[in-house]
């Protein structure tokens, strides 16, 4: 714990938003798994307006929201989405 101070210190920006953004996806997955793990069902959204999101949801402007996760119960059983097939975005060595 005491090596991250330093270690963040010498991010650039656009490395620290890179890190930041990347770490956020990872609690966001988890999240997501625990949610369905209790019965929950959850949507996960990328593409909105963030300086909007902050606006309705009064938060403080220095955050930039990364996703939003709708939680609740539901009678319907899901659907998968669409995913790029796994030979576009992965190479096995």
């Amino acid at each position: 714990m005491q090596a991250y101070p330093t270690m963040f210190q010498q991010f650039s920006p656009q490395v620290t938003s890179d890190y930041l953004a990347l770490n956020i996806g990872l609690v966001t997955m988890n999240l997501v798994l625990a949610l369905t793990d209790q019965g929950l069902a959850s949507n996960i959204f990328l593409g909105f307006d963030k300086t909007k999101v902050n606006e309705v949801l009064e938060i403080d402007h220095r955050f930039r929201p990364e996703v939003l996760v709708t939680v609740g119960y539901s009678d319907e059983k899901a659907e998968p989405t669409y995913r790029l097939p796994v030979d576009d975005i992965m190479e096995v060595r």
